[in-house]
């Protein structure tokens, strides 16, 4: 374990969530729901996430079901963007101390 590997850990691993959640995990939802052609024409974006109610859209439309899939998604796009990026962010930090006897 590297010197302060917890400390990158923890906030690496929220940021790779939250950007997964809500910027690419949202617009292939949005993709899935609608066709590539349509979410780029019209600039679409989801305007909120709360739970247990309807997602508004942009265009608005309103999003009641399938949100399950969202999780799906974005819970792929988290393990593609963590597992990938955590080993080479990792090698920025210090070695760990060695124990001088």
């Amino acid at each position: 374990m590297r010197r302060g590997e917890l400390f990158l850990w923890l906030p690496w691993t929220f940021g790779t969530l939250m950007l997964s959640i809500h910027v690419v995990g949202a617009k292939l939802f949005l993709v899935y729901l609608y066709g590539w052609s349509k979410v780029q024409h019209e600039h679409l974006r989801i305007l909120s996430m709360p739970k247990a109610h309807p997602w508004p859209v942009s265009n608005g439309d309103v999003i009641s079901e399938g949100q399950f899939v969202h999780y799906l998604i974005s819970l792929v796009c988290w393990f593609a963007m963590f597992f990938a990026s955590y080993p080479l962010v990792r090698l920025l930090l210090p070695p760990a101390r060695r124990a001088v006897a």
